[in-house]
């Protein structure tokens, strides 16, 4: 059986805020994955980790939101950050797209109503 490492590392103090960097690296270097026990979470402190996490929408899901807390869930579900899956895909594919473009200052200039045409098509 595999055991997750805990930390009891704080990262909203005053202190924490100001000057995060020693946090990190402890976390870093504690493991790739890491229960905090102060907020009851996993963290993937390392970018590999996080990043893989983040790609996979299936095991980490993040439709039931990706806050700490419960009300701030019920209250961003829906949006794009507390989404999964094809509609994540299709929005970032489309905010890309401006940059393989070469053209970011034409992408910032479409119409509105285009944007939410692309998107839902």
């Amino acid at each position: 059986m595999n055991s997750v490492p805990t930390s009891d590392i704080g990262l909203y103090s005053d202190e924490a805020l100001n000057d995060p960097w020693p946090r990190f690296r402890a976390l870093r270097d504690l493991a790739s994955t890491v229960w905090l026990e102060q907020y009851e979470i996993y963290v993937h402190p390392r970018f590999a980790e996080c990043r893989a996490a983040l790609r996979a929408w299936e095991t980490y899901s993040s439709a039931q939101g990706v806050m700490m807390n419960d009300a701030m869930n019920q209250t961003l579900r829906g949006i794009l950050l507390c989404s999964d899956g094809s509609y994540t895909t299709v929005v970032g594919n489309v905010s890309l797209m401006g940059g393989a473009t070469g053209s970011i200052a034409s992408w910032a200039d479409i119409d509105a109503l285009d944007f939410v045409e692309v998107v839902i098509v």
